[in-house]
């Protein structure tokens, strides 16, 4: 039931007062609640109030929810706040967005001359993952839940102009390269 033991959220917003984690929330995020966030807090902890609706494995712990920025900070001290676990769900973007200049286009955010289909960035073991991982070795005790994202598979009909990054002008472009079939 998780009865007892509190989880950490690190992401970007708050959780609001939704129902399925009434009274068993801090947020500390200093944020409005964000539909992700909420998600999130939903998988970890619902209640299962609702017909219908699930019961998800800790669903009498308690939820601490902060901005995700603030990991580097709090790191350390979560097994002294009683945190047993800690779920990280951001990370760098990587692969195809939709929108990100609200002009209604997809944006390739991996190096066109690589790919168009599989930006080199999935997966890959850097120095933001590295420091990301002596940081969780500081909060020894605390179970660390890292999600891989969920943005493969996501883009444009083959085709489609799009905006691509170009390290001649270290800018973004409309790009005339055609996504493969």
């Amino acid at each position: 039931t998780g009865s007892g033991s509190v989880s950490a959220i690190f992401d970007f917003g708050g959780v609001g007062s939704h129902p399925e984690l009434a009274g068993r929330v801090t947020d500390l995020s200093g944020g409005n609640p964000f539909d992700h966030t909420i998600a999130i807090a939903g998988i970890v902890a619902a209640a299962g109030l609702g017909a219908g609706t699930a019961r998800n494995s800790a669903y009498a712990s308690s939820l601490r929810i902060y901005d995700s920025v603030d990991f580097p900070t709090v790191a350390s001290s979560l097994p002294g706040l009683g945190v047993s676990a800690s779920n990280h769900s951001y990370g760098d973007l990587a692969g195809w967005s939709f929108n990100p200049f609200g002009d209604g286009r997809w944006l390739w955010m991996g190096d066109p001359e690589l790919s168009v289909e599989e930006d080199a960035a999935f997966g890959l073991y850097d120095s933001t993952a590295s420091d990301f991982d002596h940081l969780l070795a500081s909060s020894a005790g605390t179970l660390a839940v890292v999600a891989a994202g969920n943005l493969r598979g996501i883009g444009p009909a083959p085709g489609t102009i799009h905006h691509a990054y170009d390290p001649a002008t270290d800018t973004y472009q409309l790009s005339s390269y055609a996504r493969p079939q």
